[in-house]
């Protein structure tokens, strides 16, 4: 009888051992993808991206005011845009003059004039209701 004691004692100290070691095994195998193998440096996953303003060309509406712009592209829709105080103003908003303005996205997905610039690079022709200004 002391045998059989004896025999089970060491059966169930044997299973518990290689159940630990089966548990570790395994633990490390599945969180040990998380680590960066050596020698391979570890990159940031989080991008820094630095925002380009996008430049379009178009005309001042008449609907322009000191804070609001109504901008007529060359190529698209008549937009209504808002001008901050932060806004780099180095064009006269004249009724139909040609101007360029640098646009970007904020926050809240909605387009934000940047800067307004002369376009004097591009030749400004007569716009079709406008022609009074260019007389």
């Amino acid at each position: 009888m002391q045998k059989n004691r004896l025999f089970t004692f060491l059966l169930i100290a044997i299973l518990l051992t290689l159940t630990a070691i089966f548990i570790s095994v395994s633990y490390i195998g599945c969180n040990g993808g998380d680590k960066v193998p050596a020698g391979v440096v570890a990159q940031d996953s989080v991008e820094t991206e630095i925002e380009t303003p996008d430049t379009l060309v178009g005309y001042v509406g008449d609907g322009t005011s000191m804070h609001n712009l109504e901008f007529l592209p060359l190529e698209g829709d008549t937009m209504e845009l808002e001008l901050s105080d932060d806004v780099n103003r180095r064009a006269e908003l004249v009724v139909g003059r040609m101007i360029a303005i640098a646009v970007r996205w904020n926050d809240n997905a909605e387009m934000e004039v940047v800067a307004t610039m002369d376009t004097s690079e591009v030749h400004e022709l007569p716009y079709k209701d406008y022609p009074d200004v260019y007389q």
